[in-house]
């Protein structure tokens, strides 16, 4: 019986090694985007699924094999991220009903607690704003507040918001804009809570805007919005006059079928994610499609559902892989670097 259990833990290292430098070497040989450059600007750097950061190797599967997987909150469906600048990150799961709070400790992100499953049904947007931790609500209707804490506070009460979705802030003026697919348009709200702007141009008398998903900001002052419905991208001035846009429905690269996320990066790119292809696509400004990375599946950098997307400050892209029930982190490199 020893001589057994001995040969079985010898198996389970080979094995946990061979797979591991395996899992290994497909990252670094195929994670880079473009893979063939002397210097890609997009590689793959995590994948977080909950708990802590995903890594292959030998010792972690031996561990889980000996003792047991932690009995951790794991990541169901993340739909939203927002960053607090102090090195946590939190991700709104709409099927697990709450937020889980991410801590970076070395180089991983592990998973440090977890709130609002009292509060919240079904999250669907997430932001840190003048110190608290909004999220919306697609279910409730609602914008809960919580403290820098966790603790709950209050609904954040807005008015002509019918069903919340994604909340950006602006960084050039601390507003906080509230995508409304139901109601066709962006709020913006200032730190009192009073309306400032909507966005619902209307391009030769039809509604330009039939179904926002998301919002983003250029360094230049324009905003930028996703609409799914039409399948387009518009862009407005700071004073929320419209000013042009590109995109429509196909199924060939430069076109959008089902689009999902939207994230402008440091350097003034758009990065459009669409769930029918699978990818996420960069654009210019002007609309022209430069670049674009992922397919349908399950492995690293491969995508089922892809969502909300987010950059960081330090040119970070989350991207959650919403039926992978993960959220994929790659380090961007803005063109000049």
């Amino acid at each position: 019986m020893k001589t057994l259990w001995s040969k079985s833990i010898a198996l389970i290292l080979i094995t946990s090694l061979v797979t591991g430098c395996a899992s290994k070497a497909l990252l670094e040989e195929e994670m880079h985007f473009p893979a063939e450059a002397n210097q890609p600007f997009l590689t793959l750097e995590k994948v977080l699924r909950g708990g802590s950061t995903e890594h292959d190797g030998l010792f972690p599967r031996v561990k889980t094999m000996l003792f047991g997987a932690r009995t951790v909150d794991m990541l169901m469906r993340p739909v939203a991220l927002a960053l607090d600048g102090d090195g946590r990150f939190y991700v709104a799961d709409a099927d697990a009903g709450k937020v889980l709070v991410f801590q970076m400790q070395g180089d991983r992100y592990d998973h440090i607690a977890s709130f609002g499953g009292q509060e919240l049904q079904a999250p669907a947007g997430i932001v840190v704003w003048n110190d608290e931790i909004l999220v919306s609500d697609g279910v409730a209707g609602t914008i809960c507040r919580f403290s820098k804490t966790y603790e709950y506070l209050d609904v954040l009460e807005v008015r002509d918001v019918r069903r919340p979705g994604q909340l950006k802030v602006n960084p050039v003026n601390n507003e906080l804009f509230i995508v409304d697919t139901p109601n066709h348009h962006v709020v913006s709200i200032n730190t009192e809570g009073q309306v400032t702007g909507k966005l619902v141009h209307k391009r030769t008398g039809d509604q330009l805007l039939g179904s926002p998903m998301a919002v983003d900001f250029s360094a230049d002052g324009h905003i930028i919005v996703l609409d799914g419905l039409s399948r387009r991208v518009e862009v407005f001035n700071s004073d929320y006059t419209y000013e042009t846009g590109f995109g429509g429905y196909d199924r060939v690269p430069g076109s959008f079928s089902n689009p999902k996320g939207l994230a402008i990066s440091s350097d003034g790119y758009i990065f459009i994610s669409d769930a029918a292809f699978g990818n996420v696509q960069i654009f210019d400004q002007n609309g022209a499609l430069l670049y674009f990375f992922g397919e349908i599946g399950k492995a690293k950098g491969e995508f089922l559902l892809p969502g909300s997307l987010t950059f960081d400050a330090k040119d970070q892209l989350y991207i959650m892989d919403q039926f992978n029930s993960r959220v994929q982190i790659f380090r961007y490199r803005a063109q000049g670097e």
